[in-house]
């Protein structure tokens, strides 16, 4: 299977290559991100009545889907107000 047809259904094969500065930068933006999506995401499931670790995997699965799958590289997913 060729790189082009991988890239049709993982659009993160063809995303321009970062260079050092920018993933530090996303990373920092990553972690910032996180440390609020994740206790929103577990927020949310007690209000909701849900078993805490439903927030946690509202915060992470669907930003792992989105990586993987989506075409976009600024995309806000998960349990938050955007």
């Amino acid at each position: 299977m060729s790189r082009i047809s991988l890239a049709r259904w993982l659009p993160f094969l063809s995303w321009p290559r970062p260079d050092r500065s920018l993933i530090k930068g996303e990373f920092w933006a990553g972690m910032t991100v996180g440390l609020m999506l994740v206790p929103q995401g577990v927020a949310y499931a007690a209000l909701a009545g849900m078993p805490l670790i439903t927030g946690i995997y509202a915060s992470l699965i669907p930003a792992l889907v989105a990586v993987l799958f989506s075409s976009s590289t600024r995309l806000g997913v998960g349990p938050t107000a955007l």
